[in-house]
Order: C-alpha cells, then sequence, then structure tokens
C-alpha cells in the first residue's frame, strides 16, 4: 500500500524534453491503454493526462518513437545505475544515455541497521526524434533499422541486467510520468 499523493501541474512539464516526448510517442486518450499492474493493460478513460497517471503505460505500436530496454537487476542506487551507464557511454558501447529511466524503490536494510533504497528492476526508455512507422504500410529498410538499434542497445546492456528475450520494440512498461 502506498500512501496518497498529490501534484501540482503535469509531471512531464517537470521532465523538459523528455518528458515531453515521451507524451507524443503514446497514443491519443481513447486510445492510450495502460494500467496499475503490467498485466491488465487496457484503455482506461478517454483522457490521455489521466491514463499517463498510471504505473504502465502502452506507446503507440504504429508509429514507434520509444524503444525500451528492461533491466532485470536491483540496484543499489539510481547513482550506482548511473554511474554504470556513463561507464558505458564512455567506453563507446552505448550511443547515449537513455533519456528516462523508471523504476521502482524498495527499501533495504543495509549494515548497521540502516535503510536505503534499492532501485528495482528500471526501465530505461530511449526516445528517437521521428517516428517509424511500424504498420503494414511502413517501409521495410526504417524498421529493420529500428529492429537493429534495439538489439544493438540490449547487447550494450547485457552487462547490467538487459533482458535479451523481452518481445523486440515493445513500447509497453514503467511510465515515467506515474507518480507511482
Amino acid at each position: 500500500m502506498r500512501d496518497p499523493l498529490f501534484e501540482k501541474g503535469l509531471r512531464s512539464d517537470r521532465l523538459g524534453r523528455p518528458g515531453k516526448m515521451f507524451v507524443a510517442g503514446c497514443r491519443k486518450g481513447r486510445f492510450l491503454r495502460s494500467a496499475q499492474e503490467k498485466g491488465f493493460i487496457c484503455v482506461q478513460s478517454g483522457r490521455k493526462v489521466l491514463n499517463l497517471d498510471f504505473a504502465y503505460v502502452e506507446g503507440n505500436r504504429k508509429m514507434v518513437s520509444l524503444v525500451r530496454v528492461d533491466l532485470d537487476r536491483l540496484f543499489m542506487s539510481f547513482d550506482e545505475l548511473r554511474t554504470l551507464l556513463q561507464e558505458l557511454v564512455d567506453e563507446g558501447r552505448l550511443p547515449c544515455m537513455p533519456h528516462l529511466v523508471v523504476g521502482d524503490v524498495a527499501p533495504i536494510l543495509g549494515d548497521g541497521g540502516t535503510i536505503s533504497d534499492m532501485l528495482v528492476r528500471p526501465h530505461l526508455w530511449f526516445i528517437l526524434p521521428a517516428a517509424v512507422n511500424m504498420s503494414d504500410k511502413g517501409r521495410a529498410g526504417p524498421k529493420r533499422l529500428l529492429d537493429a538499434v534495439y538489439r544493438g542497445l540490449c547487447h550494450a546492456l547485457l552487462g547490467l541486467g538487459a533482458d535479451p528475450d523481452a518481445p523486440a520494440l515493445l513500447v509497453r512498461g514503467k511510465n515515467p510520468l506515474s507518480p507511482w
């Protein structure tokens, strides 16, 4: 159980350009699928701003501009993850830092009885400046390139626990705009 949460304004405004691009990468409100649990994603309401408050969201599957990489690992803190990602960027194995990182935070009991927050199985969101048409009418070349980019990102992040068996280009994942 979590305590009630009240915020003023839109979270996408506080996340800057990546937050606004994430909103643009999601479908319109009456088609946007979201949920509090990942197994029950469906259209919740006709308003996009309300759907983007749910913990899990699905981006636009026809015009893909969101690429999610799932890390199946626990990190001692967000700073640890940021350091490990920066090392991959510095080595040239990763082209850039992810635009948005979202994961659950769980308290753990550390040495000396101190409690610290652990980052649990984060999702890394990379946002493309232009969407790729993945429908039947989309060109094959850009589709193959997007698939190769996704596989390259997964390969570069295997050391951090990237899930290579996650469905390629699944635009469903933890919502960086959700307060949960």
